[in-house]
């Protein structure tokens, strides 16, 4: 199985049949953009998955 780690806005416009999401890492990523950009981020990482994501939290 391939494995590849990309961050949520570079992964806009691809898909992958597995997604890990790491909120904190994402949180980290976005926090001086505010809570809307978090939420569109989050939208874009869980959205890239055809098959099965998971959530670290």
């Amino acid at each position: 199985m391939k494995c590849q780690r990309t961050t949520a806005h570079k992964s806009q416009g691809s898909t992958f049949h597995y997604a890990i999401v790491d909120l904190n890492d994402l949180y980290s990523m976005v926090r001086k953009a505010g809570a809307d950009e978090y939420h569109r981020a989050f939208y874009v990482a869980v959205t890239r998955a055809s098959e099965r994501v998971w959530i670290d939290i």
